[in-house]
């Protein structure tokens, strides 16, 4: 039966899809044409897609005005079921992390039993059997759109995308925009997403209030994200370790004054500990020995002055 895409009213009510590439799928309805029929019920308010949402967002992109499709009666087919055979329809195909998401969402809404979304159906999109990863996938379901764009389009997982769960929708809709100016993957977006928390409870301030500061400080579309990124890091660094960051420009200044390459004096790891390393790297002996002399020359320096600045600068001096 072929029905008129105006007279299907409602189309997102069981389908998990989000920011599905209809491009091959174009490119396939163009060469053989429409193979297989959508599936259509008949709801109180008009027609429902059931499965085969992709196929008729193609259609429409394509130009055409109608679609082959089956309608089953809605007495006969209840929405628990359309939505069971809607995720059961878009599994096989591979859903990304926000229409796993959508998929839970959707089938605790239609009335699916919680123990049946738990026990069968996340295994199917393949996560465990645990309430904790429902309850997390639940949330992210209610992400802004923009929040969920993002990470479909870096392929976040759901551990990565753990972070988020700590704010509020306003806070991650402040937080959209600097993320797609950033571009983190999910190593640099937990260290940001946790200095950003930290900072806002450290001085009770508003996430909002942050982010519009952070996005001055990276604001330059001219420099890459990488760079920025690493710009960001490093004002959080100093917001939240002032001390730390006053300790590291005095062992650059001791690195200057006894003459020591950039990254060739190494101090304990957050200055906690009493280990000091110095690297140098060589080519042969003459660059061995050039190595020796400056140090000699540092050590000759050190011994004239009498205190010991590495002591002073771990406190213990």
């Amino acid at each position: 039966m072929r029905i008129p895409l105006s007279e299907i009213r409602i189309r997102d009510r069981y389908s998990p899809s989000f920011l599905p590439d209809l491009d091959p799928l174009v490119a396939s309805l163009r060469e053989v044409g429409q193979i297989c029929d959508v599936l259509l019920r008949e709801g109180e308010e008009g027609l429902e897609v059931v499965s085969g949402l992709k196929r008729l967002l193609a259609l429409e992109a394509m130009g055409e005005e109608g679609i082959r499709a089956r309608i089953v009666k809605g007495k006969e087919f209840s929405p628990s079921r359309a939505v069971r055979v809607a995720i059961a329809h878009n599994i096989p195909s591979g859903l990304n992390l926000v229409e796993k998401a959508r998929s839970v969402e959707k089938l605790e809404r239609e009335g699916v039993p919680r123990e049946e979304i738990i026990k069968r159906w996340l295994p199917l999109m393949g996560f465990g059997p645990r309430m904790e990863l429902f309850v997390r996938l639940r949330a992210i379901s209610g992400f802004p759109d923009g929040i969920k764009t993002y990470i479909v389009q870096r392929g976040l997982t759901l551990s990565g995308v753990s972070p988020l769960l700590t704010f509020q929708r306003q806070e991650l809709e402040a937080l959209t925009p600097l993320l797609f100016a950033l571009k983190p993957g999910e190593n640099k977006l937990r260290e940001i997403l946790l200095s950003l928390r930290d900072l806002s409870l450290r001085e009770g301030v508003e996430v909002e209030e942050i982010v519009s500061e952070v996005r001055r400080v990276v604001q330059d579309p001219e420099r890459p994200p990488g760079e920025r990124l690493e710009t960001l890091r490093q004002w959080f660094k100093r917001r939240l370790h002032p001390h730390l960051d006053q300790v590291e420009k005095r062992l650059d200044e001791l690195r200057r004054e006894l003459d020591l390459p950039k990254g060739s004096l190494l101090p304990p790891p957050g200055f906690e500990g009493e280990h000091y390393r110095l690297t140098f790297s060589f080519t042969d002996k003459g660059d061995f020995l050039r190595w020796a002399k400056r140090i000699w020359k540092a050590a000759q320096k050190l011994e004239r002055e009498g205190k010991d600045p590495f002591r002073e600068l771990l406190g213990l001096g």
